[in-house]
């Protein structure tokens, strides 16, 4: 008997506990939970990026959209891109569907929410929210798949996403840009280097 009061002693021990979700750590927190990721990531340069890259597009951000993650563990940001011109790869082959290319989505990690009046926030360093894409905004993107969740994540993070503006192409973020040592470039430079590294 005692043995049994044991065994079940160490089961209830060694029995794996549930993390908590941001939601209950608001909930004993005030009502407020943040969570804060920093990533010291190596600095790829742009031959890398366009190899690692299974899908490069140009598109038009068509919503913005933030939620919890799956494990509800962090927030994310989904950005609903419109295929202008495909580089590299196509929606359709990844997908396997005919048809016209339909709207994808780009996840990452970051971003604030309100739900059940808690107000959930997940700050990533090289992902500041002052420079978030935008709805409407044109961008240059450099994209993996996740064959999980039947969406995308951009290729070496910040280092795989790019604004055009006014016909001049720039990294999506100041911090990217500068541990790169990258300036704003014309789109048609841009392109034909891009280009010219798929070929290689």
């Amino acid at each position: 008997m005692e043995s049994l009061a044991a065994l079940c002693m160490m089961l209830i021990l060694y029995a794996p506990q549930e993390r908590d979700t941001l939601l209950d750590r608001a909930r004993r927190n005030g009502g407020r939970a943040k969570v804060s990721i920093d990533i010291q990531s190596p600095i790829p340069d742009l031959n890398i990026v366009t190899t690692e890259a299974a899908l490069i597009v140009r598109g038009i951000v068509t919503r913005v959209r933030t939620r919890l993650s799956d494990d509800e563990q962090i927030v994310v940001t989904e950005y609903e891109i419109t295929p202008v011109r495909f580089y590299k790869g196509s929606l359709v082959r990844l997908a396997d569907a005919p048809g016209p290319s339909e709207p994808l989505v780009v996840q990452r990690a970051g971003g604030a929410l309100t739900m059940d009046g808690l107000q959930l926030e997940t700050h990533v360093n090289e992902f500041p929210e002052s420079e978030s894409l935008r709805e409407g905004e044109e961008v240059f993107l450099f994209l993996s798949p996740d064959a999980t969740k039947g969406n995308f994540q951009l290729t070496e993070g910040a280092f795989g996403a790019y604004r055009i503006s006014s016909g001049q192409v720039a990294a999506m973020t100041k911090s990217a840009a500068s541990r790169r040592r990258e300036q704003a470039q014309s789109l048609a430079v841009f392109e034909n280097q891009v280009l010219a590294l798929i070929r290689k």
